[in-house]
């Protein structure tokens, strides 16, 4: 009733074309992906499997009000990117009284390259920011930045946490779908 394991395999196969210069139509391409052509060509060839399980008690996948909701993932690739990546992440509803919800979130992601002398592949970088994990941050805005470009690159780890404090919209008539919350999230790439 409140476990799920799953498996699964894909192909995938990613291509990458750059411009030959950097600056393209008065935009500056970041120096990461001419570092990732160069180290992985302009296509790639990629077969990920992936394994997880989740366990969820919470009494609404909606408008939750108690219970937890636990994931553990994993992918890994093989074939011309090489790689892995972990994540780990949790959920719990703390009723308090009647009409208060009290949710803790936190989640992690960890991502390495099978090979050691070649980086983790940039196209797989995860983000960070923005709506659904550091709210007041533009969409995938935290992490290491091009120096050249200025476009935020992710990074191949990345954490996340946030409290949030569920309270009743006025004339709702009891309706959990529509609530006003205080919060306040961290976060690092």
């Amino acid at each position: 009733e409140y476990d799920r394991i799953f498996m699964g395999a894909t192909f995938e196969q990613n291509r990458v074309t750059l411009p030959e210069n950097s600056e393209y139509f008065g935009t500056v391409i970041p120096r990461a992906y001419y570092d990732f052509v160069e180290e992985y060509g302009e296509t790639s060839n990629v077969f990920l499997f992936n394994v997880g399980w989740t366990k969820d008690t919470r009494d609404s996948g909606l408008a939750p009000t108690r219970g937890y909701r636990t994931s553990l993932d994993a992918v890994v690739g093989v074939g011309d990117l090489s790689y892995w990546v972990a994540s780990a992440s949790g959920q719990y509803y703390l009723p308090l009284g009647r009409n208060f919800t009290l949710a803790f979130n936190a989640s992690v992601d960890y991502g390495r390259s099978f090979n050691g002398s070649r980086p983790f592949p940039v196209i797989k970088n995860m983000y960070g920011g923005g709506i659904g994990s550091v709210r007041g941050y533009d969409g995938a805005s935290l992490g290491p930045r091009d120096p050249d470009s200025g476009d935020f690159l992710g990074g191949s780890s990345r954490i996340l946490a946030n409290v949030q404090l569920y309270l009743p919209f006025p004339g709702t008539n009891q309706d959990r779908t529509l609530r006003w919350f205080l919060f306040a999230d961290a976060g690092k790439v």
